[in-house]
């Protein structure tokens, strides 16, 4: 090709690479600025997400004393925020409410701020919310841990269920797991369920949804060891008052025809066989616990039986009036369906089974406290079941995780 038409070709290419270039420019420029406004945005949005999580975290932790005050915690949070937010983005707006019976904080943070690439003079508006749930703001005295199924919290009929002072809690997530029918009523300082409820007039206060779940507070405690047979398929009835001494009770324990059993302090092994009081039967015993070993061993108290039972205040099972064996067949039935079980004092602890309370009279009324972890509950016909508070008027330890001692804070976001 001759020189001169060699130059010819070379500045017409040049001439359209330039064109092309030209018109790319803005392009190029357009995409690397919504790239840098992403990449600010996402930082500036986790930025204020952290200082939300942080202030309502802060703030909530104030609802685990006693009466607190719902203006001085909302305010608190906004001071916290707004210190964090200083560095970060002193123009940022937060503000905080103490929601669902003061149980939990709720921090909200708004932001409008130029973006750092223009982009027609638009601003961005950015914002972060946060909310912080204590469990256990309210001593624990129910928790339901059945995660899944409806009804685990059930009440029917004329069944009364009061823990004024205390909060009761359901883990399922069903619509229905929590579920009041008929003139039952369920009155506590909180009613929490991780799912929804059921029921129009059966509570008080009306129960707040969402809750997080809370994980079986007694999963560390640990269970007695196996042990031989003290003895076998034992009952009294022979009527009088006979004493019992702690020990393995393989094949259950019988108690009926109008017979007294005293129990002497300690742990009595009820395993492969119910814990059974009839026909005008009485369990009684002071520092006194349960371990109900193998599929077999279940609670059954008769309407004719009289119960009246304290927990240990020491040992292995301190605290704890009946512990179920975590090993054993999920759902089984335990029934107290005595109109003379005045005292229950201690934690009822049935990590696999469901407790059946039908009672005609009042249940636990003259315990001290009364704290329940059961897979399902459910009430029936006409008791009343007192869950009281009393800690400070027995020398019977609370455990760790229920009672007083079961607060934890949660992010809900």
């Amino acid at each position: 090709m001759p020189l001169v038409k060699l130059r010819s070709f070379f500045a017409a290419r040049a001439g359209s690479t330039a064109v092309w270039f030209a018109l790319a420019v803005p392009l190029l420029a357009g995409a690397t600025g919504v790239a840098v406004n992403y990449a600010w945005l996402t930082a500036q949005r986790g930025s204020l997400q952290s200082i939300a999580d942080n202030a309502s975290t802060n703030a909530a932790r104030e609802l685990t004393f006693a009466r607190p005050d719902p203006n001085r915690v909302a305010a608190l949070a906004v001071d916290y925020a707004r210190k964090l937010l200083q560095d970060k983005a002193p123009t940022a707006v937060p503000t905080a409410q103490v929601i669902d019976n003061n149980t939990a904080v709720t921090v909200q943070i708004s932001y409008q701020a130029p973006l750092p690439v223009p982009i027609n003079g638009q601003t961005a508006d950015i914002g972060a919310t946060a909310t912080a749930r204590v469990t256990g703001s309210a001593p624990i005295c129910v928790v339901v841990l059945e995660d899944k199924a409806g009804n685990a919290l059930y009440m029917q009929k004329y069944a009364r269920m009061t823990g004024e002072g205390c909060a009761i809690y359901s883990d399922s997530r069903s619509p229905t797991g929590i579920k009041g029918q008929d003139a039952s009523k369920l009155t506590a300082a909180l009613i929490c369920s991780a799912g929804g409820y059921s029921g129009s007039g059966n509570f008080n206060p009306t129960p707040v949804t969402d809750c997080p779940p809370i994980n079986d507070p007694l999963a560390a405690r640990q269970a007695p060891a196996d042990a031989p047979c003290t003895f076998n398929t034992k009952t009294l009835d022979t009527g009088g008052v006979l004493p019992l001494s702690p020990g393995v009770y393989c094949g259950g324990l019988t108690i009926t025809k109008n017979t007294t059993a005293s129990l002497s302090p300690g742990v009595y092994v009820i395993k492969d066989g119910p814990l059974k009081v009839s026909g005008g039967g009485t369990l009684q015993g002071n520092n006194v616990g349960f371990y109900l070993k193998g599929n077999a061993s279940v609670i059954d108290f008769s309407t004719d039986s009289t119960i009246s039972l304290t927990a240990p205040k020491d040992g292995l099972l301190s605290g704890i009036l009946f512990f179920e064996d975590r090993a054993a067949q999920a759902q089984r039935e335990h029934k107290i369906l005595s109109d003379n079980a005045r005292t229950l004092l201690g934690t009822i602890y049935l990590p696999q089974g469901t407790l059946l309370v039908d009672a005609n009279k009042p249940v636990s009324d003259k315990s001290a406290y009364t704290i329940i972890v059961a897979r399902r509950m459910k009430l029936d016909d006409g008791p009343n079941l007192y869950l009281n508070t009393g800690y400070d008027k027995t020398d019977i330890p609370v455990p760790q995780g229920v009672g007083p001692y079961g607060s934890s804070i949660y992010l809900t976001r």
